[in-house]
């Protein structure tokens, strides 16, 4: 048994109490796949008492006792439903999880009992009284879970807990983590060293001495709203495979979001995650438009559930629904119009979808459409740029807007980050315990030569690439000698015009047909090919996404050009 997580059984039992590491049972093949339970059926008859308990709530708010000693924190459950706490990375009450099996939080709906003492029998039998629920599960948490309040009651009720605050997971012998173990899912993350195996946990004969009884505080979180906003978070965070998307999304939490390529949109922050965005008055008509399209789409998505049934049409009508309610005036609502049937053409296939023209300032809707298309995360994520024109913006609110869709708990590992998870997880408990407004940490995007990163609170939880250079400040570094060479290399590239000039001898002649111009001399003719600067700036500037690597990529090989011509003029050092 692990140091750390033995210290809360120590006053409860004198059994044994092992790691799996240490024992020597059989390895399983693991399948793929989602962790799922079943549909709750009516749970058995169990003793409530007429008023609940002191809730950690309300324990909080009053002095501790003088002879606080600290106590064990024990979460009674089955094998099914650790699947959901494990793919969410918090315990929450029964209203979080859509699929369920009976266990104690049947008992006080909008509350997690906690156990301080030794499960009795008859509780591990109501946890295990559903068929398929699997063995029982004890969950051991940190004893700063409990406030340190000093009552001692045997059931204490939170109104969550974070995975980051489990200490161990106990199972009642090698058969019961062998079951667990023998099936992986996609969107659970390792969790290995937490698995122990402790059978005198679970041999309690006593019974009905201790109750579950809901507290008399009620609890009004909207668990699927805090599931989505969770997954809109890790949606953007997973968009973050350059430096570019990792600064934009940590402008959206709060961060200095440094100009450049990956423009934040004025209508992008987590006050809109929240439902606390309020509207700019200096917003032009075209961003007021975007931003009424982000927030329809956003609460539309918001609400459906992909996994029962998924109409990008259906949804569509919705988004439409709710922005013909909101009003807006003519001017916007013809953007809107002309923006929505285009969006509907494409996916009645009336229309065929093509790469997205550069510069259209409809993020939000462009956004949309690639969500309509591909809803599936790792799928939209996987869309090549060269197909679907989105620059770095526009891919990350469409990723945002996935996230959403399918929320945090469904999402496979491969496109989450723990760190992250357990920071959402913890605001989500925040949340549960009536701090609506609060916010992930204080956010920070720092940035060197060799990586991008995102801190909450000091403390690492995304990175990323560096930063692309600006190409136009690349190209300043070119020697001014060698810039019209540079010029011409990356013009012919991007297919940019090139300008040809021929100095025209006194004697010359010209003509020219549909094919040629010719020009016939007895003196020497050299064509001259030229790139206007200004107008090549421009064009530079305006590159984004792969484009913008591959221009970067071409300047810095006329750099390194020029510092060889100039060092075989003049001997290396």
């Amino acid at each position: 048994m692990r140091e750390d997580g033995q210290s809360g059984l120590d006053t409860i039992l004198s059994g044994d109490t092992s790691s799996p590491a240490t024992d020597n049972h059989d390895q399983p093949i693991p399948s793929l796949g989602r962790a799922e339970t079943a549909s709750a059926s009516t749970a058995p008859e169990v003793r409530r008492e007429s008023a609940g308990p002191t809730t950690d709530v309300e324990a909080a708010q009053e002095p501790a006792a003088a002879d606080s000693v600290s106590q064990p924190a024990f979460y009674l459950t089955n094998r099914m439903n650790l699947n959901g706490i494990l793919s969410s990375r918090m315990i929450a009450p029964r209203e979080s999880y859509e699929k369920y099996y009976t266990d104690l939080l049947a008992l006080c709906p909008g509350w997690v009992p906690l156990l301080t003492v030794r499960p009795p029998a008859d509780l591990i039998e109501h946890v295990t009284s559903e068929r398929g629920a699997g063995a029982p599960v004890v969950i051991e948490l940190s004893e700063s879970v409990l406030k340190d309040s000093g009552s001692l009651d045997a059931v204490r009720y939170v109104p969550a807990v974070t995975l980051s605050d489990v200490k161990a997971i106990h199972f009642r012998d090698k058969r019961a983590l062998r079951e667990h173990r023998a099936r992986a899912y996609a969107n659970v993350h390792p969790h290995d060293e937490l698995l122990q195996i402790s059978p005198a946990l679970f041999e309690s004969e006593a019974r009905g001495d201790v109750q579950v009884a809901a507290p008399a505080m009620d609890t009004t979180t909207d668990w699927t709203r805090v599931d989505r906003i969770r997954g809109a978070v890790s949606g953007i965070l997973a968009a973050a495979d350059c430096g570019e998307a990792l600064s934009l999304a940590a402008g959206l939490l709060g961060a200095d979001h440094p100009a450049g390529e990956a423009a934040l949109p004025p209508w992008l922050s987590w006050s809109a995650l929240t439902g606390t965005d309020l509207e700019s008055p200096s917003e032009t008509t075209d961003q007021r438009a975007d931003r009424m399209t982000f927030q329809a789409a956003y609460r539309t998505l918001g609400l459906q559930d992909q996994a029962r049934s998924w109409s990008p049409t259906a949804v569509l009508d919705a988004i439409r629904g709710e922005l013909t309610r909101a009003d807006p005036d003519a001017a916007i609502q013809a953007i809107l119009d002309r923006n929505l049937v285009h969006i509907r053409k494409i996916i009645d296939a009336d229309r065929e979808f093509e790469p997205f023209r550069p510069g259209s300032p409809y993020v939000a809707a462009k956004s949309l459409l690639m969500v309509l298309l591909r809803p599936d995360l790792e799928q939209l994520l996987a869309w090549p740029e060269e197909e679907t024109g989105a620059d770095t913006t526009t891919r990350s609110v469409a990723a945002l807007m996935a996230g959403c869709l399918r929320g945090i708990a469904r999402e496979s590992t491969t496109s989450r980050s723990v760190a992250l998870d357990d920071r959402t997880a913890a605001w989500a408990v925040e949340v549960a315990s009536g701090d609506e407004g609060c916010t992930l940490g204080k956010a920070e995007f720092v940035a060197d030569t060799s990586k991008t990163v995102l801190t909450l609170d000091g403390v690492e939880v995304f990175s990323s690439s560096p930063l692309v250079p600006r190409p136009e400040d690349l190209y300043q570094e070119i020697a001014p000698e060698t810039r019209p060479a540079a010029r011409i290399a990356i013009s012919r590239r991007f297919g940019w015009p090139v300008t040809v000039r021929i100095p025209l001898p006194p004697d010359a002649e010209v003509s020219q047909d549909d094919s040629f111009i010719s020009v016939t001399s007895a003196e020497p003719i050299v064509a001259q090919t030229f790139v206007d600067e200004p107008a090549f700036l421009d064009r530079l500037r305006s590159v984004t996404g792969g484009d913008r690597l591959r221009a970067n990529d071409g300047l810095t090989r006329a750099i390194g050009s020029a510092i060889q011509t100039d060092e075989d003029a003049h001997g290396s050092t």
